[in-house]
């Protein structure tokens, strides 16, 4: 069945369409409360200001808080001082931040608990605001309008340590972030989160380390991730208009899978099955068998990175696009091996290209060309717009009309001969034991 690997929970219901038992309207709703609350079901109450279940330096273990409404922040729970063991559902700020937990302090630690099926019907996180910590926690189908659809933050130094971030929805596009915005994620899974326009999975996340980010989708661009910064990162089959999985940021040995990147700086990264058929499991949206027509665009900084295995559609689709004036993408170190495109490079405009140290090697267009095909006369590429240095290259195929133009020395070009290496005796193919995913070569190149 449709969406059969996604946890079985409820998603998040426009508010009215709940029938509720709701007691009479108080300022603080539920509880006032200092101390701790255990074992405790704290539900139906709701709150013209702050807090609709709980408000106010409490530390609730235990305890169910659900369906509680807030005219403010916190439809659940309002600066809490932790949270341990705790299920916080269906609950509603309709005029605040933190469908479920609104933390103002943002030092509140939610650990071990369920934030499921909340709603921030104007502000931000509908979810989890502001908490500093969240830790083994499941946030999912959480709603809100105001960004940040499972969590949100001011404070880069808030953190989501090994926690499931799924199923949630933001429907803003003034402030963006399906699944996290801002919000540090260390390890855990962000997966089948929607977004309106930026950031799928996660925006502006200065730290994502170990995190299997996935089928997320955003209605413009970053579909996984927008201007974060990620490392040892799987970054699988996420959609957007624009870029699929990453836009701008910067990601580090991460393993960027079905899917295109656009902007950002790429180190030590295998970038994989671009092109390919995307299928994504996400509640919200139907994406089938689509795929995208670039590996790499806009503008982009490569190094050490493996660039293989995509396979994008026919004829006039380009692995590599340089399409934003004034810009210099960069390719140092790299291996592009075994890819299946149209042609090579496209630049437009004042955007430029430099290639050095870097491999082209059993790649393959739909033209029966290999490697590095693209025709100057037919302005695929500026004459001047990218500058080769140190390059080994396929021989058999139609090449650049005069590859002398695209280097300041034509000696540092090497073809590869019939026996599939360059005809330079010193260069080698070895592995490097640093980075599973590249190949080092010795001199001449590298």
């Amino acid at each position: 069945a449709k969406n059969s690997r996604l946890p079985v929970v409820p998603f998040a219901m426009e508010a009215g369409d709940q029938s509720l038992n709701v007691k009479p309207v108080t300022p603080v709703g539920g509880l006032n409360a200092i101390g701790v609350i255990s074992n405790s079901t704290i539900v139906c109450n709701t709150s013209s200001s702050h807090g609709g279940g709980a408000s106010y330096y409490a530390t609730l273990v235990n305890t169910l808080v659900a369906t509680n409404t807030a005219g403010a922040d916190g439809g659940g729970i309002h600066n809490p001082k932790r949270i341990e063991g705790c299920t916080v559902e269906y609950n509603v700020s309709r005029g605040g931040r933190g469908g479920g937990i609104c933390d103002g302090n943002a030092q509140c630690v939610v650990s071990n608990s369920f934030v499921v099926g909340n709603q921030a019907l104007v502000g931000a996180g509908g979810g989890i605001a502001f908490a500093k910590t969240v830790a083994k926690t499941l946030v999912s189908g959480n709603l809100s309008k105001g960004g940040g659809g499972g969590l949100y933050c001011v404070d880069s130094g808030s953190v989501a340590i090994d926690c499931t971030i799924c199923s949630n929805k933001n429907t803003s596009t003034g402030t963006n972030g399906g699944g996290v915005n801002k919000y540090q994620v260390i390890g855990g899974e962000v997966f089948a989160n929607y977004t309106a326009k930026l950031g799928g999975g996660c925006i502006n996340s200065t730290n994502v380390k170990g995190a299997y980010v996935h089928d997320n989708y955003a209605g413009e661009s970053g579909g996984g991730l927008y201007s974060c910064t990620a490392t040892d990162c799987v970054i699988e089959r996420n959609y957007a208009s624009g870029a699929l999985n990453c836009y701008s940021g910067t990601c580090t040995r991460c393993d960027i899978v079905l899917g295109s990147v656009s902007e950002g700086s790429y180190l030590n990264c295998r970038i994989r099955d671009a092109g390919k058929e995307i299928t994504l499991e996400n509640p919200y949206v139907e994406i089938v068998n689509k795929t995208n027509e670039y590996c790499l665009s806009s503008f982009f900084y490569c190094t050490n990175c493996l660039i293989c295995d995509n396979a994008l559609p026919k004829y006039n689709v380009y692995p590599f696009v340089m399409s934003k004036s004034g810009t210099t993408s960069t390719l140092v170190n790299c291996t592009v091996v075994s890819n299946r495109y149209g042609k090579t490079f496209y630049s437009s405009g004042t955007a430029k290209l430099n290639v050095e140290n870097t491999v082209f090697f059993g790649n393959r267009s739909y033209y029966n060309y290999v490697d590095l095909y693209s025709v100057a006369s037919e302005k695929q590429v500026v004459e001047g717009s990218i500058k080769f240095t140190n390059l080994a290259y396929g021989t058999s195929g139609e090449l650049f009309a005069d590859m002398t133009k695209w280097t300041d020395d034509p000696t540092t070009l090497y073809k590869f001969g019939a026996n599939g290496f360059p005809s330079n005796p010193g260069f080698m193919y070895e592995k490097d034991p640093e980075h599973p995913f590249a190949l080092k070569r010795s001199s001449p190149l590298r």
